[in-house]
């Protein structure tokens, strides 16, 4: 719940964000174009291109040159603490989002973490930034 609002949200105000992800392309994009949600996304990084994927800093940087704009603009959005972890040695601001799937204790890794999207984008509209 609240993902496309938030996603709506944050690209009416001007963000350009990406996919990072460890599911092969063409299932990332094809699930992505069925729940209309590819149009939010600049682009879909993945294994093919970056095989340890969020475990590295690689694609972090990698996301940073194609958007053309250095690592402590950059916002990382994930559930991951092993991402948030990698994203920090990037130099990312990290903004924590749990999953009801993970046990992960976010509090740790991220700059700033939310229950769930309803809450991520309240805290945005009322501060407009993470």
């Amino acid at each position: 719940p609240y993902v496309r609002e938030t996603l709506d949200r944050l690209l009416e105000d001007g963000y350009k964000m990406c996919v990072m992800t460890a599911t092969p392309y063409k299932y990332t994009v094809e699930v992505l174009k069925k729940l209309d949600l590819l149009k939010y996304f600049k682009f879909v990084l993945t294994p093919t291109e970056y095989p340890k994927c969020k475990r590295s800093r690689r694609i972090f940087f990698g996301a940073c040159r194609r958007f053309l704009c250095l690592p402590k603009n950059a916002v990382l959005i994930d559930d991951a603490n092993y991402a948030h972890i990698t994203a920090k040695a990037a130099g990312f601001r990290r903004v924590g989002v749990y999953d009801q799937y993970r046990d992960d204790d976010l509090k740790e890794f991220t700059d700033i973490n939310f229950k769930d999207f309803s809450e991520l984008l309240d805290y945005y509209i009322k501060n407009k930034h993470f």
